[in-house]
């Protein structure tokens, strides 16, 4: 099992403590020079998002746009978006469906009890594989991930 950090990933848009929600946008390029050095396997988690330190996602109100990650005719693959720690956090299983990119849309993004985010540390959000890939996309094809994330400022009268 790989895990593939994306140190270029980093946060644009920072929330203050006005209350507001931020909307941004984090592109994880698949065929970045170095990024994958292998086609991804099943187990392997690949972090397409991070929530800044001091801030909290508003998962409902996110959209994760995933492109084709299996090529075959009949595809196999399955993911799970969430922390290393707890895989299925954001979203539960997805099955992208045959030979097709998938959308994540704000519906389907899990509202945990415990939110996700945390008041002094980055907190990376990942893509885990949680089927075998039947058939990966040419180097060069394989496209980006786009993830918009919905954040607010971290308060610590409600938030844990």
């Amino acid at each position: 099992m790989a895990k593939y950090d994306n140190a270029k990933l980093v946060p644009r848009a920072t929330p203050n403590e006005s209350g507001g929600l931020y909307i941004d946008r984090q592109v994880t390029n698949l065929d970045a020079p170095g990024f994958l050095t292998a086609n991804p396997a099943s187990g392997d988690n690949i972090q397409i998002g991070v929530v800044p330190a001091g801030c909290k996602l508003v998962p409902h109100l996110c959209l994760l746009q995933v492109p084709v990650l299996d090529t075959n005719a009949t595809s196999t693959v399955k993911y799970k978006v969430g922390s290393v720690a707890t895989v299925g956090a954001l979203a539960a299983e997805v099955t992208p469906g045959n030979n097709a990119a998938s959308t994540v849309p704000s519906a389907s993004f899990i509202v945990s009890a415990a939110g996700f985010g945390s008041p002094t540390d980055d907190v990376p959000i990942y893509l885990n594989l949680s089927a075998a890939v039947a058939t990966q996309p040419a180097a060069g094809a394989r496209g980006k991930v786009l993830f918009d994330l919905a954040l607010r400022a971290w308060d610590s009268k409600f938030d844990v």
